[in-house]
Formats: structure tokens, C-alpha cells, sequence
């Protein structure tokens, strides 16, 4: 059932097994899980807009304080209505890399305190939630197919090509917005918001909403769950702090520190075969883009964050002439060359020093706004190109190609592009010392509340985000109905 709170005078529910605040991708899809697994239980999930794009005096809550020397766009990179921010996606999914849960010594505070295989299943099932056609992202599966659209670098122990998979995309709030009206076991309530938690030591006891004209109410819960978003799930947390229980991760050290999103340059161009199609490719499974990346041997040894490259022909690619292709003091293979720009998408580091915290300034509801200071490290970004040499000598070495670096006032200067990936503020560690949440996503020392969010990302790797939120999301899911069955069979 959908109930809109617009003009509500009152809260039109009572208390609730589980609340869940957001319907972005990992609201929407935790609600329907639960309400499924669990018919026996009542499921409420709060969305602080409507069904449709608001208006910019609706966005209030978004308002914020972005400082230092790179600004972030606070309110462009969200969107307050049904379905989050897949209303503005791009579709592209990828699992994180297996070396992207490990902890790397060259980067510090990296590593997941989960492995990646235990996320498998999950995936599987986040690719149905996101409308792929398929689970499948090996090079050795999809390969094959592409012939010599992709570079053929099977003997090199330094590069290799890895793929993304494209949902529609999926819009969350359009694509499940009948699931969720026939729930019988749940209600979305719009125009809902969370402005704080109510707590009792170590339970949450009610989440505080904010509705209508100057509707307020407490909702009672069992269970809880902030899905968000990476940015606002954050905020919302850093509210609880002055009530935290000591070595909770509401009073961890890390609550709002190592903020982060992927960002992209164009620090070379290459010549490289003609008619390479690093862009989306037609498959049987559904459409796929190859790039072209670091083994996994390779990152340890020239111990760089991850990333990949896209080589994207320019205007004038087929006008160089054949014959230069044919030169052998190049090394060349015989054969036509085309000139490509070469776009990079990079995982920062994390970087306790990259965070949000809260204004004295408060928003129409009465809730702190936030300060973001986001840093990009200049060490991140040379890194990647210094290791430019490692990849321009590998494409020399097979006679594939050659590089040529930009001038870096072309691609260091100012802030650079971003994917809108807020990660990491809320990050999952193994105590409270080093993050907020476990590895089962349940915040430190708090029985009863969990992040369903980007933003428990500990570290990045160079993949969209959608598709793990999703995975964790769903595992969140399963674990909370299975511990409510286990219970509910240890008081019978």
C-alpha cells in the first residue's frame, strides 16, 4: 500500500517489524525482499518525496556547505523522490574486483572485512533486481564473441580486459512501483522524512518523521534500516552521535571520514588497430562494454589504486595515413591504425580527511545540514599515470600500439570529472574503531539498526556502485528475515 503524508495531519500506522528510510535501489529492493520472506511481518518504507521530480523549494534538505579547493555538487548528484537516484542512472553494473575487498598495503584503510565470493550469490541475484541478461562478467566468457573489437592481450601478464553489463536502466520507483502498491504486508509512506531516531541504550526504539504542514510522529520499530543514500545516510547518522553508546558505530572515529566518488581524465592519447570498440558492444546475454585494465598481479607490483581505460577513437581517427602503421621502427603489426583518446575511471584511496559533518545551519525540518569536504589526492591521480609508462611499454612490446601523454595542465588542473559515487562515509570495518557498520551491514554496538548504502564501501575499486548496493542489500534482507524466523522460533 502507497500512503502520501503531502497533507497528512497525522501519522495514518502504528508501530512496525521494520522500517526502512529511503526508496532509492537499496530501499526498494530490501522492502520487497523482507515483505516476501516475511509475510508474516509489517514493513514500512519511508521516502521523503513524492512520485515524481520536485520541485527546488522541496530540496531544502539537500542544501549544504561544499568546501575546499575541489566543489562537489551537493544537490545536482541527488534525487529526493521515489526510486532515489537510479532516476538519473546510466545503467552500468559491474561486480568490484576480488583484489578490490583486499586489504592493500599501498593503500591504506583498504579492505572489506567480508570476501568477495560470500557477495556471489548476491550479485546473482542484484543482476534480476537490476534487469541484466546475464550474471556472467568473465574475460575468458565474453571475449570470444568480440573478435578484434578488443585488443588481444591473452599473453600479457599486465594487461587484460574486464566488462561492464548495462541495466535498462532500471527507474527502482517506476519499475517496482506495482510490487510495491500490492504488498499486502507493506507501506510506503511519501513525503516521509527521517529527521532522527529515538534510542534506549543499545536499540533504536522509533525513527522521528517529519510531514505535511507540520506533521510530526515516531514510528516504533523493531528493526531498522538508513538506505539513503551514501551522502544522506551519513547526515543522518551523524544526528545520533551526541546519543551514541561508547565503542558504538554511531561514536566510531570514522562516521562521516573517507568520502569518496570515482573519478575520471583523459591523460593520453594512443594509436592503437582500427575499429576497436571499447564502447557498448551487441551480445546474446544483452549488451556489454569492454575496457581495458591491470591484471591483478600487476596492480601489487606497480602498487596503484584500480582503474580502467577506454580507448575512444577521436573525430579524425581514420584519416592516419596506412603506411604509418608499416613503419618498423615502430613495431607495429601491419595493419590500419586509428588515434584514441584514452579515458580513465579511477578508485580513489580512501582518505580519512574527505568527509561530511553537520552545520549549525538547519534545514525547514529542523535538521543540521552538512559540510562536505571532499579531497582527491594528487598522489591518486599520478600514480595511474606514471604506470601509463608500464602500460604504453606492454602495448609496444606485443606491437599493439603507442601512447602519448597530455600535457598535465589538461588533465590535473581544476576538479575533476566525478561518477556522483558517494562512498564510503559510513564505512563497514571490523569494530568501531575502524568503521560504522559490520559485515553484516548492522551498525557497531547498535542491536537493532543497519546501512543499506554506498557509503559502507571501505574501499572502491573503479565499478558503479548500483550493483554491489543492490548485492548488499538483498543479503541484508535474507539475514534480517532469517534472524526474525530464529527468533521467533527460540520464544514458541
Amino acid at each position: 500500500m502507497i500512503v502520501d503524508l503531502a497533507d497528512a495531519a497525522k501519522l495514518p500506522l502504528g508501530d512496525c517489524d521494520v522500517c526502512i528510510l529511503g526508496a532509492g535501489p537499496a530501499g526498494i529492493s530490501t522492502a520487497l525482499e523482507l515483505a516476501r520472506q516475511r509475510p508474516d511481518w509489517h514493513i514500512v518504507l519511508l521516502e521523503g518525496g513524492g512520485k515524481h521530480m520536485p520541485s527546488a523549494a522541496n530540496l531544502d534538505a539537500y542544501a549544504g556547505a561544499s568546501v575546499g579547493d575541489r566543489p562537489y555538487p551537493l544537490a545536482g548528484s541527488r534525487l529526493r523522490y521515489l526510486g532515489g537516484t537510479s532516476n538519473h542512472w546510466g545503467g552500468w553494473c559491474r561486480p568490484l574486483d576480488e583484489e578490490d575487498f583486499e586489504a592493500r598495503a599501498w593503500m591504506p584503510h583498504s579492505g572489506w572485512p567480508l570476501r568477495r565470493d560470500e557477495l556471489l550469490p548476491w550479485y546473482e541475484k542484484a543482476t534480476t533486481w537490476c534487469e541484466l541478461g546475464s550474471n556472467e562478467f568473465s574475460e575468458a566468457a565474453l571475449t570470444p564473441g568480440l573478435g578484434d573489437a578488443l585488443l588481444h592481450v591473452d599473453d600479457s601478464s599486465v594487461l587484460c580486459n574486464k566488462f561492464f553489463r548495462f541495466s535498462p536502466p532500471t527507474r527502482f520507483g517506476k519499475r517496482y512501483l506495482a510490487d510495491l502498491e500490492k504488498a499486502p504486508n507493506l507501506h510506503l509512506l511519501l513525503h516521509a522524512n527521517a529527521v532522527g531516531m529515538d534510542m534506549a541504550g543499545e536499540r533504536v526504539t522509533g525513527v522521528r518523521i517529519a510531514f505535511g504542514k507540520d506533521g510530526t510522529a515516531t514510528l516504533a520499530a523493531r528493526q531498522v534500516v538508513v538506505a539513503l543514500g551514501g551522502i544522506e545516510t551519513t547526515r543522518f547518522l551523524l544526528l545520533q552521535a551526541a546519543q551514541a553508546p561508547a565503542g558504538s558505530g554511531l561514536a566510531s572515529p570514522m562516521l562521516g571520514r573517507c568520502f569518496a566518488d570515482h573519478f575520471g581524465m583523459t591523460p593520453a592519447v594512443a594509436l592503437l588497430p582500427e575499429q576497436l570498440r571499447y564502447d557498448r558492444n551487441p551480445h546474446p546475454t544483452g549488451a556489454v562494454m569492454p575496457v581495458l585494465s591491470l591484471s591483478r598481479a600487476a596492480q601489487q607490483a606497480l602498487q596503484v589504486p584500480d582503474f580502467c581505460v577506454m580507448p575512444l577513437p577521436e573525430a579524425q581517427a581514420s584519416d592516419l595515413s596506412p603506411a604509418y602503421a608499416g613503419n618498423a621502427a615502430l613495431g607495429l603489426r601491419h595493419g590500419r591504425y586509428w588515434r584514441y583518446r584514452l579515458q580513465m575511471i579511477i578508485e580513489p584511496r580512501p582518505n580519512p580527511d574527505s568527509r561530511i559533518t553537520l552545520t549549525d545551519e538547519r534545514d525547514r525540518h529542523g535538521v543540521p545540514r552538512l559540510r562536505l569536504d571532499w579531497r582527491v589526492a594528487d598522489a591518486d591521480r599520478r600514480s595511474v599515470i606514471e604506470c601509463l609508462d608500464d602500460l604504453a611499454a606492454e602495448l609496444g612490446e606485443f606491437g599493439l600500439g603507442r601512447l602519448r601523454m597530455l600535457d598535465e595542465k589538461d588533465y590535473l588542473g581544476g576538479t575533476p570529472s566525478v561518477g556522483f559515487h558517494h562512498l564510503g562515509s559510513a564505512r563497514m570495518a571490523s569494530d568501531a574503531e575502524g568503521g560504522v557498520v559490520d559485515a553484516d551491514c548492522r551498525v557497531h554496538g547498535i542491536e537493532n539498526l543497519h546501512v543499506a548504502s554506498s557509503a559502507v564501501f571501505p574501499s572502491f575499486g573503479f565499478s558503479n556502485p548500483t550493483l554491489t548496493i543492490v548485492a548488499l542489500a538483498t543479503r541484508l534482507a535474507a539475514r534480517l528475515a532469517k534472524a526474525g524466523a530464529r527468533g521467533a522460533a527460540e520464544k514458541s
